[in-house]
């Protein structure tokens, strides 16, 4: 109890001298805001635009990919991402810069978003994986991150290896959009069958463009036994005026 009583008594101290900043908004962070230690304030999460209904993004997936090809039964987004914005700089954080505790806000964010929309919650929880590659060089799968809280939420069992991604690509960021609408269920490979069998599964992704990756990952689940299989992400990428590219 000393030990956090002088840990708290320091925070306060160099917040007083050099008071914490919000990577959103750059104004100081306040101690009412509630993912104050994530750098995240109250304004700058009330002033991102949500997302479209589960609907309107399943639509537009199915535009990109084909109606035909899309497994994915619900898609749920919190807030659009658009590059040079705030959000991406927080996303980048996130994913780039090992700030873990941006995932942790969004994944509480996630989970409550999903409880007040789901009458019957998914039975499982699968964090969308990265390539062991990818994952080494990160440090992390900022996936995991998100799943762990939103399966708090939830109270629903996590299964981080249950899924493998097999081949390793390029990230998104750096491709074309042709290559990423054409990822393969074969990328992925679904480890512990009877862990999916017959149940309802729900992916959970920091960001999704085209709905490829996601809609890979949950062919694989459906052709090992899945039942259904819903998509969650922080942010939905914003379709380009010249392009339908999400």
């Amino acid at each position: 109890m000393i030990q956090k009583f002088f840990k708290n008594v320091t925070t306060s101290f160099i917040d007083a001298i050099a008071p914490r900043h919000c990577l959103g908004t750059g104004k100081p962070i306040q101690t009412s805001d509630r993912f104050g230690k994530s750098l995240l304030s109250d304004d700058f999460i009330q002033s991102l635009e949500y997302a479209h209904s589960s609907e309107k993004i399943l639509q537009h997936c199915n535009d990109i990919l084909g109606s035909d090809n899309v497994v994915l039964k619900e898609i749920h987004a919190l807030y659009f991402f658009e590059p040079d914005e705030p959000i991406q700089n927080i996303i980048h954080h996130f994913k780039y810069y090992h700030f873990k505790r941006i995932g942790t806000a969004f994944g509480i964010l996630i989970g409550e978003y999903l409880l007040s929309r789901y009458k019957r919650l998914p039975e499982v929880i699968i964090p969308v994986p990265l390539h062991p590659v990818r994952q080494r060089e990160r440090g992390f799968n900022q996936a995991d991150i998100l799943s762990k809280e939103v399966g708090k939420i939830l109270n629903r069992p996590v299964l981080k290896t249950t899924v493998e991604r097999r081949i390793y690509r390029d990230q998104q960021v750096h491709q074309k959009f042709t290559d990423r609408i054409n990822y393969d269920e074969k990328m992925f490979l679904v480890r512990k069958i009877e862990n999916i069998q017959g149940k309802h599964v729900l992916l959970i992704d920091d960001v999704l463009t085209t709905g490829s990756t996601v809609n890979a990952v949950a062919k694989s689940l459906r052709t090992a036994g899945a039942r259904r299989v819903d998509t969650a992400v922080i942010c939905l990428t914003k379709a380009k005026k010249n392009n339908n590219a999400m």
